[in-house]
């Protein structure tokens, strides 16, 4: 048995009906909207991530060819010096143009200049060894690309800055032959230890050794016109602990560093 409805009861089941409809309507374009957000902003953060690391890829390569080298044909070689190279001296031309400046207010008709900032852009050649298959020769290095050049590695013996091999003599002379491209251009030779005993140790243990060692180390660069000297002991006093090592090797640098300003 059916109870018979009014006509404003079977009105306001219509309405809430409706209202029904319209609310699940309105529910489902609101979880599409958010699906679509959603996905729309996973999409810009994906793609703000990819060109973050193809950036950092970028100045990466750039330091590693820096710091260890190139991996490409010698051909490579020379294009990715002369980029970086004109990179390098585009930014030196723009910082030294921006900080010219003038103050007419303050003496009349006369002009003043801020000579550019003294900075340094290190890069380190690391020498051909006996088996190396790609080698990167000192010729094709762009004498702009950096203010100093670290040539790694030579050693020590009998007290005294020595070559790994006979053969880096000639390439010495082929990356110091980059100053007459560039006058400004420094060439330093990096020494390397890496232990706390041995031939460097002996060298820093008295004041004798300390001094044959400054004397000899200045002929060795005068003769080669190197600039100066990098010294990587990798560790004074490490790992196994030596008396007062570390103060022997600070004073060995003051030794340096006085004889280096007498020249």
């Amino acid at each position: 048995m059916t109870v018979p409805r009014s006509g404003s009861q079977v009105k306001y089941e219509l309405l809430e009906e409706n209202k029904r409809t319209a609310v699940k309507a309105s529910h489902l374009w609101s979880a599409v909207l958010l699906v679509i957000l959603i996905t729309c902003s996973s999409i810009i953060a994906l793609y703000l991530t990819w060109q973050h690391m193809v950036n950092v890829s970028k100045e990466q390569e750039n330091l590693d060819f820096l710091m260890v080298g190139p991996t490409k044909s010698s051909g490579g070689y020379s294009w990715k010096s002369r980029q970086l190279g004109g990179l390098y001296s585009q930014a030196e031309r723009e910082m030294s143009r921006d900080l010219h400046w003038s103050q007419p207010h303050l003496v009349l008709n006369m002009s003043h200049h801020a000579e550019p900032p003294e900075y340094m852009l290190v890069c380190y050649y690391n020498l051909p060894n006996g088996g190396s298959t790609v080698v990167l020769k000192p010729d094709l290095l762009d004498p702009d690309l950096c203010s100093h050049i670290n040539i790694a590695f030579a050693t020590v013996g009998n007290g005294t800055i020595q070559p790994n091999l006979p053969s880096d003599l000639e390439v010495y002379k082929g990356v110091t032959a980059l100053k007459k491209k560039n006058p400004r251009l420094k060439v330093m030779l990096s020494v390397e230890w890496f232990t706390s005993t041995g031939e460097f140790a002996w060298i820093v243990s008295s004041p004798e050794n300390r001094t044959r060692f400054v004397d000899e180390a200045v002929k060795f660069l005068e003769a080669y016109e190197m600039d100066g000297l990098d010294l990587d002991w990798e560790f004074p006093n490490w790992p196994t602990v030596v008396t007062n090592q570390t103060n022997c090797f600070t004073e060995l640098l003051r030794q340096l560093s006085a004889s280096f300003r007498q020249r």
